[in-house]
């Protein structure tokens, strides 16, 4: 009994002392994930001529873009 009582306090101690703002000074990162469904590369940044994307193309030049992605489902 005092053994899991030991083990509960050791979890406890490890998750306060991980979520501890200022034990880390490291930035985090700026991510915006954008999904759509059915539009396939239907956007100006994937060359589509039709369509005016002024805005996504803006974050496509600025970020990374996925030119070659599959999927197992939809």
């Amino acid at each position: 009994m005092k053994k899991l009582y030991f083990l509960e306090f050791l979890l406890l101690f490890f998750i306060i002392s991980c979520n501890n703002p200022k034990s880390s000074n490291l930035e985090k990162p700026n991510i915006l994930w954008i999904t759509t469904e059915d539009i396939s590369q239907n956007l100006g940044c994937y060359g589509d001529k039709y369509v005016h994307t002024p805005n996504l193309d803006a974050f496509a030049s600025q970020g990374v873009q996925y030119n070659n992605m599959f999927s197992t489902a939809p």
